[in-house]
Formats: C-alpha cells, structure tokens, sequence
C-alpha cells in the first residue's frame, strides 16, 4: 500500500470477501497430496483461530487439486488474516539470518 494511504472499510472497494487461488501448492518429500491438503486445512483453521473475525465471515477451503496442486481458498475481507506461526517462522528465519 503506498505510504499515507489508508486501508478500505471492510465490505469497500477490494478489501471484499474474494477467492484466492494458489498454484504450485506440493506437498513436501515426505507428504501425500491428502497431507498436504490436510496441513493447508490446518493452516486455514489457525489463520480463523488467529484472527478471530467472526463477525465478517470466515475463510473458507474450496478445493486442493492433487494433480496440478491448486488450492482454492475464500477469505471474507483483507483485513488482519494470517497465521500466528507462520509469522513466528518468518520471524525466526530472519533473526538466524542476522546472526549468521
């Protein structure tokens, strides 16, 4: 977003409920594709546990392809979504990159 500029209200403009899609979604070298869908599907639920933005609707699993690893996924608005851990990991791998 550039610099000044304010976020939407919920229900404005794009910040509307959407549905993501996202390729390339392979399951790790240790995973089925019905792992990897089922740890999308987690990940969803800590994103809704995270955020807890009932009141808008919730995010919601469509489908996960297991031939061209395709996830669908609905998200209500784009407000405040994102996973607590996945921050965490985020956060952890740069703390080791900067004392590396």
């Amino acid at each position: 977003m550039p610099a000044g500029a304010e976020k939407p209200e919920i229900g404005a403009k794009l910040n509307v409920k959407s549905t993501i899609t996202l390729n390339e979604m392979k399951p790790d070298a240790n995973q089925t594709p019905q792992d990897k869908e089922q740890a999308l599907r987690a990940d969803l639920a800590d994103c809704l546990e995270d955020n807890g933005d009932m009141e808008h609707g919730t995010a919601e699993h469509i489908s996960y392809d297991y031939a061209t690893y395709q996830w669908e996924f609905s998200v209500p608005h784009y407000s405040r979504w994102g996973a607590k851990r996945n921050v965490q990991r985020v956060s952890q791998l740069q703390q080791s990159q900067i004392t590396s």
